[in-house]
């Protein structure tokens, strides 16, 4: 009798085990393209000069089920790749601000911009007709 009640615990415990394992190899992963908003920020230790790009709109992007960008760290490298020539200054360290909805990219775009001015650095703006991020294809 126990060890017919063993098993049927035993066997409930690996249905319940195994089930929602098998469910989560089945779904399908999230890969569609999204469109996103970014504008990118860079500042090397060596210049008094920061760089910020406008705000722009990307379609086709990838992003992660977590919604992070994929591949951001190149995003970053292409205003990077630009501006150190441009500008004529190396070692630029360049970050992008993404998001989904225009609306709060923007919002975080002016209050970055607030908090230059508001410390009085100096900060050159860089137009989209200029530099235009690319969608990094896999």
């Amino acid at each position: 009798m126990k060890s017919t009640t063993f098993y049927k615990y035993f066997t409930l415990l690996i249905a319940l085990v195994l089930i929602p394992a098998v469910l989560m190899a089945k779904t399908p992963k999230d890969n569609t393209k999204h469109t996103i908003y970014l504008f990118g920020y860079s500042t090397c230790l060596s210049d008094t000069v920061v760089y910020i790009t406008e705000v722009q709109s990307l379609d086709g992007v990838e992003l992660t089920k977590e919604k992070f960008l994929k591949d951001r760290q190149e995003y970053s490298a292409q205003l990077k790749t630009y501006l150190e020539p441009v500008c004529g200054v190396a070692h630029q360290t360049a970050a992008v601000f993404y998001g989904q909805n225009k609306k709060k990219v923007e919002k975080k775009y002016l209050k970055l911009r607030k908090n230059l001015l508001d410390k009085h650095k100096a900060f050159q703006e860089v137009k989209a007709t200029s530099f235009q991020f690319q969608v990094i294809k896999q």
